[in-house]
């Protein structure tokens, strides 16, 4: 009776059910989301456009920036959703526009609530009345990013609150720190997962926030199977803390062992310098010799130093879309001429420029000087040697895009030449 599915809200659980619908049931799905990305506060819009790529390119049809302004409703069955751009015809409509504790009986009990209605608790799970715990959807728990109190309604988090509160009703003195919010989620063939804060969501609480985006092998290049992690690290430029990792990658185990990491490492106060150090096995099935989690502390580290300067990927769209807004912008593009010759072809010599990696140090002279260099490869990597050489030899107006080609695939720009 359903062929055509309508879910409003485009975190989690709505991704989730798009997914569920178009894949399992061959239902035609649309998915609104009222802000400008998908997973809003949870990831940044670099990695929040991989995910929302990934539901396009499996038939969903995405529909960012727009408000469900009215449910249609025809002889009592929902028809469609009304939108301010659009109208969609639905046989189904599914809210998943967020949760909200479930906390009444303890509001009329006389609990202490947090201003999102979640139950304040102490490290013990105990109320403000200290013969009633709470554990579950309905708490607040430290965050130990920030140190507020967030609602993390995760199955994992409330069963180990629940051994806390077992524990303690039984004479055991047990406590439950907090958390840093780690999420995983699988959308087709993608893993998506984020832990401690989003680029966004550091600088809203006060932090000097930055970012490393890097797109590593998640295993031995050569080893059969191999794929793209997309990985972006937030950290505190002050303080070199590191305040979030979160990333995209095939929907296997090399996302969720990095963020499971991160996760240890991020309640425990790292910094940058940690992240380059931590020890994590290493065998071609599992793991390039430099693990993609090292890898994200050293461009961090690269960041902080001022070795290295970036261009985050929003601007770099945003040029692409109007390239008069820096019409003194050129990309200086280093990978092999036969991967370059389709985006000469479309943008022209004006905004995309060739020259092969291993010529720029005899040809540099070649470049324009009156021009700003934004520099591209396939990861980053080599587009950081050269800005390193360029800086060398005088020439310092230059920038890296981040992640290179391996990230910008991945985002698919209508733009883009070869998909």
């Amino acid at each position: 009776e359903v062929s055509r599915a309508v879910v409003i809200g485009g975190g989690a659980i709505g991704i989730e059910m798009a997914e569920a619908l178009s894949d399992l049931w061959g239902v035609e799905t649309s998915l609104i989301e009222f802000q400008q990305q998908l997973l809003p506060g949870i990831l940044d819009w670099t990695l929040a456009t991989i995910i929302q790529k990934e539901l396009r390119d499996n038939g969903v049809s995405v529909y960012t920036g727009e408000g469900a302004e009215e449910i249609l409703i025809r002889d009592g069955q929902a028809v469609g959703v009304r939108t301010p751009q659009r109208s969609l015809e639905a046989d189904l409509v599914i809210m998943a526009t967020g949760i909200r504790p479930a906390s009444e009986l303890a509001v009329s009990a006389g609990l202490a609530v947090a201003d999102s209605g979640a139950i304040l608790v102490n490290k013990r799970l105990q109320t403000t009345d200290p013969y009633i715990f709470a554990a579950g959807d309905c708490v607040a728990v430290t965050h130990l990013v920030t140190g507020k109190p967030i609602v993390a309604p995760f199955g994992s988090m409330a069963n180990r609150e629940g051994r806390v509160v077992g524990d303690n009703l039984a004479g055991i003195p047990s406590t439950f720190p907090g958390a840093v919010g780690s999420f995983i989620l699988k959308v087709y063939n993608l893993a998506a997962g984020s832990v401690g804060l989003s680029l966004q969501a550091a600088k809203r609480e006060g932090f000097d926030a930055d970012f490393s985006l890097t797109s590593p092998s998640d295993r031995a290049h050569f080893y059969p199977g191999q794929d793209i992690l997309c990985l972006q690290l937030v950290f505190d430029r002050k303080t070199r803390r590191v305040l979030g990792l979160q990333g995209t990658g095939p929907a296997n185990d090399g996302l969720s062992v990095r963020l499971d990491a991160a996760a240890v490492a991020i309640a425990n106060g790292a910094t940058i310098d940690d992240f380059g150090n931590i020890e994590m096995v290493y065998s071609p099935p599992f793991s390039p010799a430099i693990d993609p989690i090292n890898a994200a502390g050293y461009v961090a580290d690269n960041l902080c130093a001022g070795r290295m300067r970036q261009l985050p990927m929003e601007e770099f769209f945003r040029w692409m879309d109007s390239p008069e807004l820096h019409p003194d912008w050129l990309v200086l593009d280093v990978r092999h001429p036969t991967q370059v010759e389709p985006y000469l072809e479309k943008f022209g010599e004006n905004i995309w420029s060739s020259m092969p990696y291993d010529e720029v140090r005899d040809r540099w002279k070649e470049l324009p000087e009156d021009r700003k260099l934004i520099i591209f490869c396939n990861a980053g990597s080599r587009s950081f040697e050269i800005q390193v050489f360029l800086d060398h030899i005088g020439r310092k107006n230059n920038i890296i895009l981040p992640g290179g080609f391996n990230v910008l695939r991945r985002m698919g720009p209508e733009w883009l030449p070869v998909k």
